[in-house]
């Protein structure tokens, strides 16, 4: 079983998986009597892809059975978004472990091991890992900014998102809802408006989440009409959003308005 017949079966699954059969892609990945590291990555990344997190994490299994060395640089993102998926703490340190072994050093699978470290809520290692990091992007970015709001540290998001800002990087919607997540808490309204004014300027894209987002900032500082103004202005709404009108409203005293 030649390198060419392992490119061949490494291409079929990768097939597989774009078409959505992941049956023949697994029939495939049995069937090879040898594979490489492609071939398991291939074959997890397509389970994720599809939200199949248990196989992936059988999968994953097996390859540490197989003592193949982690050694591929997509081979680090997938199982670092695994182990991000399923809080695998452990296991997503000893990826990191051999990340250090071949001295990897890549955006994506740095961010990836950053993301990775926020999602376990392990503040001070994402913190560790985002200071390491030559290059940042907007992932990387928000993954400590998601952090610190989640972990009770508002402050230190609004200090890191204005840091992104002077880098240079426009954040994306989820970095809008983490930081008014923290200007909520430390009921920072002057910040927050700050936020809600780069949203409107920058055209950073306000669906429901950031609407409700906005309105929740707004609400629990005090300024109902402003969170009222937010509600009125959105084309989209949950039952997130009404339920936190609803609650703004009943919170400031305002029962019939809520009624």
């Amino acid at each position: 079983f030649d390198d060419q017949a392992i490119y061949f079966g490494n291409n079929l699954i990768s097939s597989c998986v774009r078409l959505g059969d992941l049956v023949y892609a697994r029939k495939v990945f049995d069937s090879m009597p040898e594979r490489n590291t492609v071939t398991w990555t291939a074959m997890i990344d397509g389970y994720l892809k599809y939200d199949l997190e248990d196989e992936a994490f059988s999968l994953f299994e097996d390859y540490v059975k197989h003592g193949i060395r982690f050694t591929n640089e997509r081979m680090f993102v997938c199982l670092l978004n695994l182990c991000s998926r399923r809080a695998e703490f452990e296991l997503g340190r000893q990826v990191h472990g051999s990340m250090v072994k071949v001295r990897v050093e890549n955006l994506i699978v740095e961010s990836s091991l950053v993301y990775f470290y926020a999602q376990c809520g392990e503040l001070t290692s994402a913190l560790r890992a985002f200071d390491l990091m030559e290059e940042k992007d907007v992932i990387s970015w928000t993954a400590v900014i998601s952090a610190c709001s989640r972990k009770g540290h508002g402050n230190k998001a609004i200090v890191m998102f204005t840091g992104m800002l002077e880098h240079g990087f426009l954040p994306n919607e989820f970095t809008v809802c983490s930081i008014l997540k923290a200007c909520s808490e430390e009921k920072a309204i002057s910040f927050g408006r700050q936020v809600h004014s780069l949203v409107v300027k920058k055209m950073i894209k306000k669906d429901v989440f950031v609407g409700t987002s906005l309105m929740d900032m707004y609400a629990k500082c005090g300024e109902i009409s402003d969170c009222r103004k937010v509600f009125d202005g959105m084309s989209n709404r949950n039952t997130v959003t009404w339920t936190s009108i609803i609650a703004a409203h009943a919170r400031e005293g305002y029962g019939e308005e809520a009624i």
